[in-house]
């Protein structure tokens, strides 16, 4: 099939993910804060991609700089297979798809 996947390298599957979300982001934004990342590893036959954002942060006001604690991020993460002879189509798909999962969870900060 033309259209499979087959034929591309992990840089370029991170590069058609990063296409397919500028191209979300044209039409719907990303909370810049959940710092969404892509992690693609391949395994046989297939991509495996996991998208992680920070989903909150609990924040430590600054009082003592020998006593205060860092702030800490909780993560959250969503991760999905794709075989090497499906199709860009389906591929784009499952990155929007991954992307809505992302954006349905509110940031919050406490």
């Amino acid at each position: 099939m033309k259209n499979d996947i087959s034929k591309l390298t992990k840089e370029q599957l991170e590069a058609f993910i990063m296409g397919v979300q500028e191209t979300f982001e044209r039409g719907d934004v990303i909370d810049e804060r959940k710092e969404l990342n892509w992690i693609v590893t391949e395994i046989d036959s297939a991509w495996s991609i996991k998208a992680q954002w920070i989903k909150s942060v609990t924040r430590f006001p600054l009082v003592n700089p020998m006593t205060d604690k860092e702030d800490i991020y909780h993560y959250d993460d969503y991760y999905f297979q794709i075989l090497t002879a499906q199709s860009k189509r389906k591929l784009c798909a499952e990155i929007i798809d991954a992307i809505e999962v992302v954006n349905s969870n509110e940031f919050n900060e406490n």
